[in-house]
């Protein structure tokens, strides 16, 4: 029963996983399109003359691969996670090797550390290039908050219109999936502990290490008793 109930817990987490890796991925991917494919996180805005805003200059691009990426990657973790214990539900083997919750703490740790990252560089990224079209549009059209910037005219090739929160919305799920993925971290190590499996106790070892030839068990001297 109370494996049951870590399997029904850690399946809830990675379905929270997949949904807010997927929340991150989609909004930066439209953030990216309504900017022809340019990154405006760390990018500096100018705003001219009738308050027509456009792009000066675009971060580099790595500043929202990055965080989509992390999201695409814990999505695609979370979804093969629930599919497997979903095949091993139906054919009525729902158990695992003990080491197996060692490798997932690893996995949902490093994607955690990832998420952070992207955390991070979301919210200081959106920080500057909200200050950069604060500045610029201070002479020509006053902006009370970066999402009054959302009002401004764009070029045609750049789409303003819904950029700060789809960032800001990308930024939350971010935050969301990091701590989802620390509570399975939590949560394998939790069952560990109840059904006694030390991480990685049960690694298979090398086949060198487990056949020994019969001369590693004979003396190398072997004295004949006269």
């Amino acid at each position: 029963m109370t494996n049951n109930l870590f399997l029904v817990l850690e399946n809830t987490l990675y379905a929270a996983a997949f949904l807010s890796g997927l929340i991150v991925a989609t909004a930066m991917a439209i953030t990216k399109g309504a900017f022809s494919g340019g990154c405006v996180l760390y990018g500096e805005a100018e705003v001219k003359a009738g308050g027509v805003a456009s792009v000066a200059h675009f971060g580099h691009v790595s500043a929202c691969t990055f965080p989509l990426a992390a999201g695409v990657m814990g999505a695609v973790y979370a979804f093969c996670s629930i599919l497997y214990w979903l095949h091993a539900a139906c054919t009525e083997d729902a158990r695992r090797p003990a080491w197996w919750g060692g490798v997932a703490s690893v996995v949902a740790g490093v994607l955690a550390l990832l998420l952070l990252v992207s955390g991070c560089v979301l919210r200081v990224g959106l920080g500057r290039w909200c200050e950069s079209l604060i500045t610029a549009s201070a002479k020509v059209h006053p902006l009370h908050s970066c999402r009054d910037a959302q009002a401004l005219n764009w070029t045609d090739s750049h789409n303003g219109a819904r950029f700060y929160d789809n960032v800001i919305s990308g930024e939350t799920a971010v935050w969301v999936d990091l701590l989802v993925w620390v509570g399975c971290v939590v949560l394998l190590a939790v069952r560990g502990r109840v059904h006694g499996e030390p991480p990685f106790s049960s690694l298979p070892a090398p086949a060198s290490w487990n056949d020994s030839s019969v001369g590693e068990h004979t003396p190398i001297l072997n004295p004949t008793v006269t």
